[in-house]
């Protein structure tokens, strides 16, 4: 959310807080700094931030980050986390390949992405996803444990699971399989025996 509702949702006890997605192709292109400077503020007293961004390029994605970094100025340390939208249903998503489309078209794609962000920037910034569960999924999630996997393999510090596929959006957000797939999610951390033994932090949200 922007910054003057992060302000007011910490005054009553918000914890931890995201900025807006922000599109890493066009924080990046021509006029990607007034893009930017328009969707990203931040200021004393907004911290911690996980900086948000939705974007299929490795490099692309992390120089939107680096510039956001750069955006925020002194107060760059609010930004604790670099999260990876992997959980966007939206058609816009759709059309430009990432969001809920990325991991579940292309997850070598997505673990890229979040290997560059580690890789760059992640030795002072916990590097976050947000997912939804795999369309067409068994009753074990299967699948989602394995995308699941391989973005804590590349990197993936705290993962975000949104209990809901891609295709339970709007008018279908009060499926009856919602309740059961917020039960699976909070599963997850305890199927993934091939996760590295680093720290992890897992939070789970049903939407």
């Amino acid at each position: 959310s922007g910054l003057a509702f992060r302000l007011l949702t910490r005054r009553y006890g918000a914890e931890l807080c995201y900025t807006p997605m922000l599109h890493a192709a066009v924080g990046t292109g021509d006029g990607g700094a007034q893009y930017l400077a328009r969707h990203f503020q931040t200021c004393a007293g907004d911290a911690p931030l996980i900086a948000q961004f939705a974007g299929r390029d490795p490099p692309t994605v992390a120089r939107a980050a680096a510039a956001t970094l750069e955006l925020a100025g002194p107060h760059a340390d609010n930004v604790v986390g670099l999260d990876v939208n992997l959980g966007c249903p939206q058609q816009i998503a759709r059309r430009g390949g990432y969001g809920a489309y990325l991991l579940e078209r292309d997850m070598a794609a997505a673990a890229a992405v979040v290997r560059r962000l580690r890789a760059d920037l992640g030795d002072e910034r916990i590097i976050s996803c947000k997912v939804r569960l795999l369309p067409d999924d068994d009753a074990a999630l299967t699948n989602t444990n394995v995308a699941v996997a391989r973005l804590v393999d590349a990197g993936c510090g705290l993962l975000c699971v949104h209990g809901r596929t891609r295709i339970q959006n709007k008018h279908l957000s009060g499926a009856p399989s919602s309740r059961g797939g917020v039960e699976h999610a909070a599963d997850i951390p305890q199927r993934l025996g091939a996760a590295p033994p680093r720290p992890r932090t897992w939070i789970f949200r049903g939407g």
